[in-house]
């Protein structure tokens, strides 16, 4: 009798889960999350994603949830990460920018007493006079943020403690070179290394796949890596003030960029107007 109960209580069960596919599953939770119903918006972008693991929508929409849940259930901000970067990386461009915002209204200097270790999403240390990179904890999972121009750093060291590192500002310092390690930053959408003594990039810098802006103003660049077309997310190329006498081939490859800046280089005008022609909805400063 009882091995009866417990096999009617598992098909009601997964019968009343069957006839509820993802979709449902992401619309029942958007309702609760309307409602502000958060526990029940979280289970259902769950069951959705059980479904759908591939569901990009659910993992931005449970990451809000858990969010706006904030310390109520304890909720860490590796969990909410985990499911922003994963939105992100099946092509939800837009799941990053919740923390983004939180990153640019709180963001530590350098004579601020950090509170929490996995809640630093912003570092600002321009100005503060550094000749190094300064003592940071071991492991920034969350540091969105890191402005470290207007110092006189001249070696980077490695940067693999920073896997989610959207935007980092290295201007106006005295680098020669930027480290390999440069490749172990995945998440990076915008690098500003301008007005340095940079001569050349690492490879590894092709490896960010999701960069859209890169600033190179102002430094002492005679070349670029001959894949930088790998660099497919870019936007916003700034090369100016440097010592080019060429363009690579591959650069006529980045379709999706809208901005190209050339200027102060040594460069012909023929090379221009083939740039140009080549990428049609590229402006191009020179």
């Amino acid at each position: 009798m009882l091995k009866l109960i417990f096999y009617t209580l598992t098909l009601l069960i997964v019968s009343a889960f069957s006839f509820k596919d993802a979709p449902s599953f992401y619309e029942s939770g958007m309702k609760h999350l309307q409602n502000q119903n958060f526990v029940s918006a979280i289970a259902d972008f769950t069951h959705a994603i059980s479904i759908n693991p591939s569901y990009r929508e659910a993992y931005y929409q449970r990451a809000k949830a858990k969010l706006f849940l904030g310390e109520e259930l304890k909720v860490t901000i590796k969990d909410i990460f985990h499911d922003l970067l994963k939105a992100k990386e099946l092509g939800e461009v837009d799941a990053i920018k919740l923390l983004l915002k939180k990153a640019q209204m709180e963001c530590y200097t350098i004579k601020a007493r950090i509170k929490a270790q996995d809640e630093i999403f912003c570092l600002d240390y321009e100005n503060a006079n550094l000749t190094k990179m300064p003592n940071m904890p071991s492991k920034l999972y969350s540091l969105l943020s890191l402005h470290l121009n207007c110092n006189k750093i001249r070696s980077l060291g490695t940067l693999n403690f920073l896997p989610n590192l959207l935007i980092l500002n290295i201007a106006n310092n005295q680098l020669s070179s930027l480290p390999i390690s440069i490749g172990e930053l995945p998440s990076l959408v915008e690098l500003n290394a301008s007005s340095n003594n940079i001569r050349s990039m690492p490879i590894e810098i092709t490896k960010l796949k999701h960069l859209k802006a890169l600033y190179l103003r102002d430094n002492e660049l005679e070349g670029l890596p001959t894949n930088i077309d790998s660099l497919k997310s870019l936007e916003v190329l700034d090369l100016s003030l440097n010592k080019l006498k060429k363009i690579p081939i591959s650069l006529f490859k980045i379709k999706g960029l809208k901005r190209l800046y050339l200027s102060g280089n040594e460069l012909k005008e023929a090379d221009i107007d083939t740039l140009r022609q080549q990428l049609a909805n590229t402006v191009v400063y020179f």
